[in-house]
């Protein structure tokens, strides 16, 4: 697509969001059809469509065949404050085993490092140990992190992402389970000081199917989980609200809801944007109400212009905003970041400022260089070449050689699911194991799809083992 193109594009998109969020076009408004859309606004019928695609992605509108396209239906007030910002494309200003060799996996938490960039980080380390660092190597630095890798990660936010945040906001931390930790720390003291009861735990609610590594380490911690479906829309409304209902009701619990909303794991499901808005408002009811926004593999979108981030609608201090450079550049490197609203981020100051940031100072500042330097959005940008390539013959093969095939969650990401109608999921993830091919599943009947550390010849050789009789 055109640059012209998908500036056009984001512009009739950004106008017809605001205009849903004013309520200039009201629930149900049937909107101009393709052809009457592009002669309005005077430009392509693809410019249209691509407009209307990006809208239903995200939930703002919705479909009836033959009919048209209509404005979706908000059960509650709609949050206006952020709306998105970043133009596509906008430059951003300045752990388990590895199988056997033999054996092919398509587990979704793996990358291609083979294009990894590191005659361009040998560079960055060469110059960072070069220029007059002394104090950088004799201290451990600021206990949330270099203030220059937080600099760079709120600017590549705010333009990819619509996040709205200063610097001071962001801790470093050395991996998504350090940083749950920290929060599970940082809640239980909440919990303690307003209460004063010394047991106090938040209570954390997550995505079912979701992250099961993460639900243990809640648990391993003493923290209770409760488990909310995820539906077509994101996390089922309806379990939340009866749920946290339950929760609140034994006394002064937090409840901390884990989301994927760009890209649900392992689902693929977007959360649309009713939905969106309806657990923000859950949110803003309670005190004690907080969303944790995991954006894993957001950075990775095929289709249409990134889903802007729930954290940039939230108007009242209650979404904590977690990343992470694992599926970016390697899992690897280890560093991931929260973004804390002030309120939280005033507490961890206060209570928990001797703790030091876990990664080194040199390594920070390397990532920051990498970042300010344009080398990572041109990293990603090459990355999303390479994985879509892959992804496309992935899913053409998948469709050859099973026609009834239901496929989820392939716009984005480095993963998405199958169903495979013809066949159990346990049946087929033991056919697949015979001919040394690892896959997983999500106890739901649907498999889960990896393919981006995958080079075409592999994937072209998994489908050639599963066409063999046995």
């Amino acid at each position: 697509m055109k640059k012209t193109e998908e500036s056009l594009y984001f512009n009739i998109y950004k106008k017809i969001t605001t205009d849903i969020r004013s309520k200039r076009l009201l629930s149900n408004t049937k909107l101009p059809s393709v052809r009457k859309a592009a002669a309005f606004y005077n430009v392509s019928c693809n410019t249209i469509q691509n407009a209307y695609n990006q809208l239903l992605d995200e939930g703002y509108i919705y479909s009836k065949e033959k009919k048209g396209y209509f404005v979706s239906t908000f059960d509650s007030h709609i949050l206006t404050n952020h709306a998105p910002k970043f133009p596509p494309n906008k430059p951003a200003k300045a752990e388990n085993a590895p199988p056997s060799s033999n054996t092919i996996t398509l587990e979704a938490n793996l990358t291609d490092t083979s294009f990894f960039p590191y005659a361009t980080l040998r560079q960055l380390y060469r110059e960072a140990l070069s220029q007059k660092n002394n104090e950088m190597l004799e201290r451990s630095g600021n206990f949330q992190g270099e203030a220059s890798l937080r600099n760079a990660i709120a600017t590549w936010l705010y333009a990819h992402r619509g996040v709205n945040c200063s610097p001071d906001q962001l801790l470093i931390g050395g991996g998504t389970s350090d940083l749950i930790q920290l929060i599970i720390r940082l809640f239980t003291l909440k919990a303690q000081k307003s209460s004063h009861n010394a047991f106090l735990q938040p209570v954390f609610f997550l995505e079912k199917p979701g992250f099961t590594t993460i639900k243990k380490i809640i648990e391993d911690s003493g923290c209770s989980t409760v488990e909310i479906p995820v539906t077509e829309e994101g996390a089922d409304l309806n379990t939340l609200l009866e749920q946290s209902k339950k929760t609140e009701v034994k006394g002064n619990e937090t409840c901390l809801l884990h989301l994927t909303p760009a890209h649900q794991f392992p689902t693929g499901v977007t959360m649309t944007a009713p939905r969106r808005n309806s657990i923000l408002k859950w949110a803003q009811e309670k005190e004690n109400r907080y969303i944790i926004e995991d954006d894993y593999d957001s950075d990775f979108r095929y289709k249409g212009i990134p889903i802007p981030a729930l954290q940039g609608f939230d108007e009242n201090q209650k979404v904590i905003y977690m990343g992470t450079f694992s599926r970016t550049l390697t899992p690897a490197l280890r560093i991931s970041y929260i973004i804390l609203p002030h309120p939280l981020m005033e507490l961890y100051k206060e209570n928990f400022a001797y703790y030091k940031c876990p990664v080194p100072r040199i390594e920070q500042q390397v990532l920051a260089d990498f970042i300010q330097g344009g080398y990572f959005e041109r990293h990603i940008n090459r990355a999303k070449k390479i994985y879509k390539s892959r992804r496309d013959l992935m899913l053409e093969l998948l469709h050859k050689n099973f026609p009834a095939i239901q496929i989820q969650g392939e716009q984005a990401g480095l993963h998405f699911i199958a169903k495979i109608p013809q066949i159990t999921e346990q049946e087929f993830i033991q056919k697949a194991q015979k001919q040394n091919i690892l896959i997983k599943g999500t106890e739901t009947g649907w498999l889960i799809i990896g393919y981006a550390h995958l080079s075409l010849e592999e994937i072209q050789k998994i489908f050639s083992k599963l066409s063999q009789k046995q």
